[in-house]
């Protein structure tokens, strides 16, 4: 099934195909693994502080399960002066 990522950051909007039982976690594992550390640290981190919604809803469990078209949106802390 056929998933999207996106992200008010650094990181890219990304469709991605998931196997069946797929949870938002997974995906965000699997984006973070394609960016890296820097993405790790700020979508997975201990003390990350981001929002994560699917098809626009927030939650707050990551092992919700996804569907096929799905959109899974990482709001990255917005920082400035």
């Amino acid at each position: 099934m056929r998933v999207t990522f996106s992200s008010n950051g650094k990181l890219r909007d990304i469709g991605m195909e998931v196997p069946p039982e797929t949870r938002v976690v997974d995906v965000l594992e699997n984006v973070a693994k394609r960016y890296g550390a820097e993405a790790r640290a700020l979508i997975l981190g201990e003390r990350s502080g981001v929002l994560v919604a699917v098809n626009d809803e927030m939650i707050e469990q990551s092992a919700i399960a996804v569907s096929h078209g799905d959109e899974i949106t990482v709001l990255l802390p917005i920082a400035g002066g």
